[in-house]
């Protein structure tokens, strides 16, 4: 029978507009817009600044209009004479919040992509000098390093013996915040740990993910070692009248007119700029996972074992290890060992000091074979644990490497071939023909030697081997040396290298599609900027745009996997997924739009129907 149209029908179809209204107001909700870690700074938000008020900071009356007639487009109410107009007595202006440094956290960007959080616990006009410099350095990083996903670098400027045992000598440490082993269904590495300033770029897909860490790099700054350094004789003669952080400390920071004209280094003085760049490479991945993590003085796991074990038994080299503890200064356990760095991928120790004259151990292949040591946790005990490694052939390694690193020029970071072929290291013949490998820093010496103080709430040992050999410290690849150049400005260091070597030429592609043709001349020698891209990232001189390129590797399988959850069983990456829990939400909240739409259709259409 052919209804007709009624009150009822009006009903329902009003209704649904309704609904359909409530749906399309709850699917515009922002409270699902992604979450941004860092802001830029701004000035304090205790003052209102009106972009109309005349020129003087007299507080002025405040009158509140109502407008009672239909909006325009405009979002300037236009002025009227019907209007409903209430006069209030302003509230007075609340004083400017001063900022101070060492109250706050500096959230700021060096560059669109590179962001820093600054913590100095000293003095404002110090701090300053130190913000400037930094910004200095990340601006140098940005030339050679293309970063295309945001990166945050945390820092902390402060004294290290006002939190920790007191370094004095201690420069600083870097670390990268994080690390993962990536869910590649191609391309560079499925078996070492990426760290996450380059996991970033390579899975650009997460880049608004929740299993990010809120900072990409970690950079502390010893104060103390500033301090060790000030002569307070020259101090005082240049001006410093005994209050704040005096001039003239180890630290010498570019363009500083604190003082007058008294602006040049002086000889035991190190550019902080050279200082903070090169603790900054170590935290974008510049670090080894090998390490002597039961003999090293800066190791938590010499004091539970020595005098205790043979210290023959001590004297290993092995990667970072599995280990827990059910409460703080509980006993300590260890199950196995991690997967290595990526930075060690390209390893190979040596046992004739860098002779040829064999192929080498490969440490990527070394440290498969430790994976494949593990005990259960209630065997782990870490003193079980030392005995029942040394009772198997993957401990004859470990001594083996120790004695191979205590030569000198043992350990070699053979370059695999550039990942363009357009790379300038293939391109250029000097660097074709130079940057076949790097020594990295080995000998008796750097066994026990922490050069860098990192987080003691880690399990990393001292970074020996995260350096490359002092044979660079007077070439263009200065920058990770074990040691930092003294009475000269990082300006003046990288002019003086870059003197020595033929000119380095390289093409980039500009805005509007044109060639321009620049000189590399950067305190981030060609080799050291190799390592990088041999990493993953994409350089000056290697430009990948971070695009797959080569043969994936293989995923290793150890006999442990399932007893450390080193499976390394990822999701599957696609440009479709999201790894956010916001996502999971907005899939859930769009079934429940779905079901309670359907219900409702179908409760009209009841009515429909009834009618």
């Amino acid at each position: 029978m052919k209804h007709s149209l009624n009150y009822k029908h009006v009903l329902s179809f009003l209704l649904l507009l309704s609904i359909l209204k409530i749906f399309v107001i709850a699917d515009d909700d922002t409270s699902s817009l992604p979450y941004t870690h860092v802001q830029p700074r701004a000035a304090p938000n205790d003052i209102t600044v009106d972009s109309t008020a005349n020129s003087t900071n007299t507080p002025t009356t405040t009158t509140t209009t109502t407008i009672t007639t239909t909006l325009t487009s405009s979002l300037t109410p236009s002025s009227t004479t019907n209007s409903t107009t209430n006069v209030t007595t302003p509230l007075p202006l609340k004083p400017a919040t001063p900022f101070h440094y060492n109250q706050s956290i500096v959230n700021n960007t060096a560059t669109p992509n590179i962001a820093y959080q600054l913590n100095c616990q000293v003095d404002d006009p110090f701090c300053r000098k130190v913000e400037n410099g930094i910004v200095q350095a990340l601006l140098e990083l940005a030339k050679v390093i293309d970063i295309k996903t945001k990166i945050i670098i945390k820092i902390r400027y402060h004294s290290f013996c006002a939190t920790s045992s007191c370094s004095n000598s201690t420069f600083g440490w870097g670390i990268p915040s994080s690390q993962f082993i990536l869910p590649f269904d191609y391309g560079p590495d499925l078996n070492h740990v990426y760290p996450q300033a380059l996991a970033k770029q390579l899975v650009p897909v997460y880049n608004t993910s929740s299993v990010w860490a809120a900072s990409d790099v970690t950079v502390d700054i010893n104060h103390d070692a500033y301090m060790e350094g000030v002569d307070y004789e020259k101090a005082q003669t240049i001006g410093w009248n005994g209050t704040g952080v005096p001039p003239t400390g180890r630290f010498w920071f570019v363009n500083d007119t604190s003082y007058g004209n008294n602006t040049s280094i002086d000889n035991n003085q190190v550019d902080f700029r050279y200082v903070f760049l090169h603790e900054l490479l170590h935290g974008l991945g510049f670090i080894s996972s090998w390490a002597a993590y039961f003999w090293s003085s800066s190791s938590p796991f010499r004091l539970l074992v020595e005098n205790v074990v043979d210290p023959s038994q001590l004297q290993i080299i092995t990667p970072g290890m599995y280990w827990s503890n059910d409460v703080d200064g509980g006993p300590i356990y260890i199950t196995g060992f991690q997967p290595t760095m990526i930075f060690d991928k390209n390893l190979f120790s040596y046992n004739k000091n860098g002779s040829t004259t064999n192929n080498g151990t490969s440490l990527t292949d070394l440290g498969f074979d430790m994976q494949n040591f593990c005990v259960p946790r209630t065997e782990g005990f870490i003193l079980d644990f030392v005995s029942k490694f040394h009772q198997t052939n993957q401990s004859i390694s470990a001594t083996n490497l120790w004695n191979s690193m205590a030569e000198l020029d043992s350990l070699l970071f053979n370059f695999p071939p550039a990942a363009v072929a357009n790379s300038s290291y293939n391109t250029n013949k000097y660097l074709r023909e130079k940057y076949q490998n790097m020594t990295l820093l080995t000998g008796a010496g750097v066994l026990d030697t922490p050069l860098e103080h990192f987080d003691q709430t880690t399990n990393r040992a001292g970074t020996a081997i995260s350096h490359v050999d002092d044979q660079y410290n007077s070439t263009v690849d200065f920058l990770m040396t074990r040691g930092f150049i003294t009475g000269q400005s990082l300006e003046d260091i990288t002019q003086e290298m870059y003197q020595n070597i033929p000119v380095i030429q390289y093409n980039v592609t500009s805005d509007n599609n044109s060639i321009i043709t620049n000189t590399y001349a950067s305190p981030i020698g060609p080799g050291i900027l190799r390592i990088l891209d041999s990493m993953g990232y994409s350089t000056a001189l290697t430009n990948t745009s971070y695009e797959s390129t080569g043969t994936r590797d293989e995923k290793f399988r150890s006999n442990c996997d399932d007893m450390n959850d080193n499976s390394g069983s990822k999701p599957k990456v696609t440009t479709a997924a999201t790894a956010t829990s916001d996502g999971k939400c907005i899939y859930k909240s769009l079934q429940a739009t779905w079901f309670i739409g359907t219900i409702m259709m179908i409760f009209l259409l009841l009515i429909w129907n009834s009618v």
